[in-house]
């Protein structure tokens, strides 16, 4: 059976995966196919800006992609990417940034592996922004963006080969046997980075963070709706990221919600935070609030993401305590359920991991035989 032909709509038609459009230029008395547009929308827009041009009489022709520069081609790439979330979007454009300065004028025809390792051996040596490289786990990070880029060249066919095939990766070595090292805080540094928080409007954050093992995200976009206290549940929801100045709500990592059961503590704590927050909020005349977020500025505003990481770093210089960070909460959460012998299966989904391939070089069990046992042997854990 013969194959469907998509319809052509306003000079634009879809030809495969991509979209393309005709455009009749009148000084050569012909028309012109131009095609490769991720949407139909993307071609409409080119078509217009298109003909414009000719009749301006100011058209360039477009150059075909294996002349291309390094930059030109990232910026196609970029426009081809729909749907990303905004924490992506922005390391994908500092991927770009470091790359263009290095190789932005170069023609993507031209590339060979060794300009990549070339470019590996810079972002390990050149110091940064803050006066030191890159560290290997960010190398490896935007090598392996790199590599989407140019496989997705390939796939348009703008490119033969993607060079990134050929590159070695930053050896990034740990005890096989001992398992992921992370930094973690001792039990006395716990108890004094809660005393330091105490009664500040970023104390639900830490003790959250401990008690649970949440992101920082997930912390900041936490809301009293999403806690079913009578049975004892935190269905996770929202994730509250930041972009520039502004605060932005995007989906979570993994994509899917979870639940993390709760100790009586943590119950008892959320309970009373909640009616703390009832009775302020009634106090207060100008209680600028809309939602039922639990981390709030004093009158009820909703604060960056950002400056939570600044809040903890400078609670921690209070508490006395010379390493971590908010992140370190969770590490520590973990590390405290994973030596109490609780399963890496039980650990790993709490924590919201797609699998157990992070937290099993822990600990490999099964699940607990009940919910009630979970949340015993969390409480004794983790003793929040």
């Amino acid at each position: 059976m013969p194959k469907k032909q998509s319809k052509m709509k306003n000079g634009v038609v879809k030809r495969g995966s991509t979209f393309s459009y005709t455009i009749y230029d009148k000084r050569e008395k012909r028309a012109r196919w131009v095609g490769g547009f991720p949407t139909y929308q993307a071609a409409r827009s080119a078509k217009v800006a298109h003909q414009k041009a000719l009749d301006e009489g100011s058209h360039v022709e477009r150059r075909k992609p294996q002349h291309w520069t390094v930059r030109e081609f990232l910026d196609q790439w970029m426009e081809s990417k729909v749907g990303l979330k905004p924490t992506t979007r922005r390391q994908y454009e500092q991927c770009i940034d470091k790359t263009v300065t290095a190789l932005g004028s170069r023609l993507i025809g031209d590339l060979h592996p060794e300009d990549f390792d070339y470019l590996r051996n810079l972002w390990l040596s050149a110091p940064g922004r803050n006066g030191k490289p890159l560290s290997a786990t960010s190398v490896n990070l935007y090598l392996r963006t790199l590599h989407g880029a140019f496989k997705w060249g390939v796939r348009r066919g703008h490119v033969s080969s993607n060079p990134l095939e050929h590159v070695d990766r930053v050896p990034q070595t740990h005890d096989a046997d001992q398992g992921q090292v992370v930094d973690t805080f001792t039990r006395e540094e716990w108890s004094r980075l809660l005393d330091a928080a105490e009664g500040s409007m970023w104390e639900p954050l830490i003790y959250l963070a401990l008690a649970t093992g949440a992101r920082r995200g997930e912390l900041m976009g936490a809301r009293f709706s999403h806690f079913d206290l009578d049975a004892q549940v935190w269905t996770v929801q929202e994730n509250a990221t930041q972009v520039g100045q502004k605060r932005v709500a995007s989906s979570l990592k993994g994509g899917r919600s979870r639940t993390i059961l709760l100790t009586d503590e943590t119950v008892a704590y959320l309970r009373a935070l909640k009616a703390d927050r009832a009775a302020r909020q009634l106090a207060h005349s100008r209680w600028k609030g809309k939602t039922d977020h639990v981390i709030v500025r004093g009158n009820g505003e909703l604060p960056q993401p950002d400056s939570a990481t600044q809040a903890v770093r400078r609670l921690l210089r209070e508490a006395g305590i010379s390493h971590g960070s908010l992140h370190t909460g969770r590490h520590s959460h973990a590390t405290e359920l994973v030596n109490s012998g609780l399963p890496v299966a039980f650990v790993a989904a709490r924590l919201g991991h797609r699998s157990t391939a992070i937290t099993e070089k822990f600990y490999v069990g099964d699940l607990p035989a009940s919910e009630q046992a979970a949340r015993d042997a969390t409480a004794s854990a983790i003793g929040l």
